[in-house]
């Protein structure tokens, strides 16, 4: 059986994202799985058995980060050394953000996992209020403006390449050197 090196994500964090926001596949973005992350946001973690099932695997030290090693409760090493640039460029952001960015997910993809779960509530919100009671639809903009208006804020900073990442990176073009930053005032 081969042995893996435990992750440097913090277990009491994933495990209470998972049991939360788990539905929502808010913990998938915290370790940095990201495609499933997704998936888990549209189906409801999968239906709720994908949710359950990780559960369960945080519970028993299976649930893996996405450089596949284990996630464990007496794990305390230092996190890895921090790359220059981002994971994420540009590009992917303005479309993450354009299409999915009412509901946070620009956010969980570069780890900002409390802002993306504060837009993704606050649009879970907005669209029960809406299939629920609807004449309130004052409440309803009372609810989605702020998010609204912070979306295209996010939006704008994004393609001007100032948004950071949840370690402090800013998020640009990887292909654009610091000479072509100078040399084109960019």
């Amino acid at each position: 059986m081969e042995i893996r090196s435990a992750s440097h994500y913090n277990y009491n964090k994933v495990f209470k994202l998972c049991l939360f926001l788990g539905i929502f596949g808010v913990h998938r973005y915290y370790v940095k799985r990201k495609r499933s992350g997704l998936l888990y946001q549209f189906t409801f973690g999968v239906y709720l058995i994908g949710w359950i099932y990780d559960l369960y695997s945080l519970i028993n030290g299976r649930f893996v980060d996405s450089n596949n090693r284990p996630i464990r409760k007496d794990f305390t090493a230092r996190p890895p050394a921090l790359s220059p640039l981002a994971e994420t460029d540009t590009g992917t952001m303005i479309i993450l953000s354009l299409i999915l960015g009412i509901m946070g997910v620009h956010r969980f993809w570069v780890g900002r996992i409390y802002s993306g779960a504060y837009f993704l509530l606050i649009w879970v919100a907005g669209i029960f209020l809406v299939l629920r009671i609807e004449p309130l639809f004052q409440l309803v903009a009372l609810l989605w403006a702020p998010a609204f208006i912070l979306w295209w804020v996010d939006f704008l900073v994004i393609l001007f390449e100032k948004f950071k990442d949840a370690e402090g990176r800013t998020i640009r073009n990887p292909k654009q050197t610091r000479y072509d930053r100078k040399r084109y005032g960019r």
